[in-house]
């Protein structure tokens, strides 16, 4: 039987690298492509991907993430996204 090793998808990844910082990524990646592929072994493909699309979103914390509070122009912009979203729902009744 031709057994080939089973990739991870990368568009996790991109993501990670995107938002995670450097010093961190690495061994992230590793870490999670060892669960992967002892997920594969243990049970399906497709359950496999939802695990390490969770353990993905999961890895997403504030300590591990780039310093992006310089790059935001509003620390708070909750109200911004309020109006909007009030005016779009006053568009739409009325239309």
């Amino acid at each position: 039987m031709n057994h080939q090793p089973v990739r991870p998808p990368q568009w996790p990844l991109k993501i990670l690298k995107f938002f995670l910082k450097k010093q961190y990524h690495e061994e992230i990646e590793g870490d999670l492509e060892e669960v992967f592929q002892d997920s594969v072994e243990r049970g399906s493909h497709r359950a496999a991907k939802w695990n390490y699309y969770w353990e993905t979103v999961r890895l997403l914390r504030p300590v591990l993430l780039k310093n992006v509070s310089q790059q935001t122009i509003a620390v708070n912009q909750y109200p911004m996204f309020k109006n909007y979203f009030k005016v779009s729902m006053r568009n739409l009744g009325k239309s």
